[in-house]
């Protein structure tokens, strides 16, 4: 996992290391983003790829895109909002949201 990490951020930041609970999950279905934090109704996610790891505790998604660009924008949301509508932004605040969440 630290040589994937390195290789994908193109730094050397990740020691190899045992990841306890090292878990690889594909096509992982993500709930509808709450209504109450941003301006449009916007659908569930299905992340491709979702690692995770406890050892801190680590949640990685990885978006696929073998041969095919991001979509530019996402279901129910072209961009006519003023926020970013692409598939790796939505992406990026699902997760982040998944981050803010209490145990």
């Amino acid at each position: 996992m630290s040589d994937f990490l390195n290789a994908a951020l193109h730094c050397d930041r990740y020691p190899r290391q045992y990841y306890r609970r090292f878990r690889i999950e594909p096509w992982v279905g993500k709930s509808t983003f709450p209504r109450h934090l941003i301006p449009w109704v916007e659908g569930g996610s299905e992340i491709d790829v979702q690692i995770s790891w406890e050892n801190p505790p680590t949640t990685v998604f990885v978006e696929c895109k073998y041969g095919s660009a991001l979509s530019g924008r996402t279901n129910q949301n072209g961009g006519s909002h003023g926020f970013p509508s692409d598939q790796l932004v939505r992406n990026i605040r699902v997760g982040r949201h998944g981050c803010s969440k209490s145990p």
